[in-house]
């Protein structure tokens, strides 16, 4: 599990469109996007997505968050933490030291 104080950012090996509300993602490996890996992101993941341009805590992603919609703290504290432990599993966002 993540630590409250680590701070994370969108890898810069990846390049994102959004098309008709949902967000793409397409790594970028050996020079070439890899079409085999897409992923695509809903509302929340978007504004995450977008979030992350900067580095973040994930308090502050859990502020963003509850700002942006009608979720509760402890609801999106769970849902961040799980949809940041799949991004980094997948290389789409890296830790800052």
């Amino acid at each position: 599990m993540l630590p409250d104080n680590v701070r994370l950012i969108r890898n810069r090996e990846v390049v994102s469109r959004q098309i008709e509300g949902e967000l793409i993602i397409v790594p970028i490996r050996h020079g070439v996007g890899d079409l085999n890996s897409l992923y695509t992101l809903n509302q929340v993941g978007l504004v995450l997505w977008d979030f992350m341009q900067e580095e973040h805590t994930v308090p502050e992603m859990m502020n963003r968050v509850c700002e942006e919609f009608e979720v509760t703290t402890a609801q999106a504290h769970d849902d961040i933490r799980e949809f940041l432990d799949s991004l980094l599993e997948e290389k789409l966002v890296q830790l800052v030291a």
